[in-house]
């Protein structure tokens, strides 16, 4: 498949191909991120990001541990974002959904990616993934 590229992050490897965008263009970042139940066990999905250069969504614990990353994302408005957690949803884990820039333009999240920041703070928001 075209445009497809391989990633390594903290052991695991990840497929990454730019999901697609409406044509709205924001200029501030922004997410939404709100409570669900994964209906595979496997798959988060984030309502609504807003990236103005495009990049990831990243979900990481309450305490910063990486969980895993959206595939890379065009600049614009991209809505029900999946996230595949290949390790699967344990329990009902509360996540934080964290925007990513592809500092490198490599279309592969990886630590180098710089977070997305509005007024000097990260842009996320926190959520409750429960599991069926």
């Amino acid at each position: 498949m075209p445009g497809i590229n391989n990633g390594t992050h903290s052991g695991v490897t990840y497929k990454s191909a730019e999901a697609p965008c409406n044509n709205e263009q924001p200029t501030t970042p922004s997410i939404t991120f709100t409570n669900q139940t994964s209906s595979d066990g496997k798959t988060v999905t984030v309502d609504k990001a807003s990236l103005p250069e495009g990049g990831f969504v990243v979900l990481y614990t309450r305490d910063g541990n990486f969980v895993s990353s959206s595939e890379r994302i065009g600049s614009g408005v991209a809505n029900d974002v999946k996230v595949t957690v290949p390790q699967g949803i344990q329990g009902n884990p509360t996540l934080v959904a964290l925007l990513h820039y592809d500092t490198n333009d490599d279309g592969t999240f990886n630590s180098g990616d710089a977070a997305y920041t509005n007024n000097g703070q990260h842009v996320s928001d926190t959520a409750t993934v429960k599991s069926n």
